[in-house]
């Protein structure tokens, strides 16, 4: 190996674990990412179905106990008789708005298709995030932000 070459491979390396150091900053910086409130809402999804998945999503937030929020599982009920089972969920982008405040969008996988979903999230002192409002709907223009789909 000539010495250029050494040279290109040494500040790939160092370019590399520059990287590799922002990013392990930044997982450490949100120790509780994603939200315990939006893996609680899909594990009690994968587990009970829709309407314990809504009941965790709406615990400790302004709408816990609301029976019109409630009516979210109906929306799940009508994106599964179309796409059949719920398979598990991905975070597709997160986005803070302040300290108190978080959007996360997720992609919601079925075995015909995937529905979208955004979370927007208040960190409720002494008891942490909590949603304060999710949409959910099979069209990613609906509830991804515009440079998330083009």
């Amino acid at each position: 190996m000539n010495n250029s070459t050494r040279r290109v491979a040494f500040t790939f390396a160092v370019v590399c674990g520059c990287l590799l150091t922002l990013v392990a900053a930044a997982v450490a910086a949100d120790p509780e990412w994603p939200p315990q409130v939006v893996l609680a809402g899909f594990d009690a999804y994968n587990v009970e179905g829709a309407e314990a998945a809504v009941k965790a999503w709406l615990k400790d937030g302004p709408h816990e106990g609301s029976k019109e929020a409630m009516g979210q599982a109906n929306i799940f009920r009508q994106i599964e008789s179309l796409y059949g089972k719920y398979k598990g969920h991905e975070t597709l982008h997160t986005k803070n708005i302040g300290s108190s405040t978080k959007v996360v969008y997720e992609a919601i996988n079925f075995e015909r298709g995937a529905a979208f979903a955004r979370f927007l999230l208040y960190k409720v002192p002494d008891k942490g995030w909590a949603t304060s409002n999710m949409i959910f709907n099979t069209a990613p223009q609906a509830v991804l932000p515009k440079s998330q789909i083009e």
